[in-house]
């Protein structure tokens, strides 16, 4: 039951995550890529491969910042043609990701997708 109560939970900071409109598609995966909660009925590709996906590139890049003398990786934003993908981390074994707009507006995408790793923070 207490797993139902979690999912649900998720599922809702996933929906209202959606609210900003810029928002196409969003999931919590765990650092292995493996889906935790997701909304991602607009994407073309499957949670399991974005899951995938994001989790190598978030190794990578934190990666990247360690060896370069960086610090922690607050967030990554990969722009493309057709939209941006955000993903942040959410705790110490959580990513959420977003797959927004073409012009969507970074800013209140980036404070969104941190008052939703609080919570994510919290429940996980």
């Amino acid at each position: 039951m207490e797993n139902l109560t979690i999912s649900k939970m998720l599922s809702k900071i996933l929906s209202d995550l959606k609210d900003i409109g810029e928002i196409q598609a969003s999931a919590i995966f765990s650092n292995d890529g493996l889906i935790i909660a997701s909304d991602t009925e607009s994407c073309d590709l499957g949670a399991e491969i974005i899951g995938a996906m994001v989790a190598m590139t978030m190794r990578s890049a934190e990666h990247t910042a360690r060896k370069l003398d960086k610090g922690e990786m607050e967030h990554l934003l990969l722009k493309t043609t057709e939209g941006n993908i955000f993903s942040m981390k959410a705790g110490s074994n959580a990513i959420l990701t977003v797959l927004t707009e073409l012009n969507g507006n970074e800013g209140l995408i980036l404070l969104k997708m941190k008052k939703a790793c609080e919570k994510i923070k919290k429940i996980l």
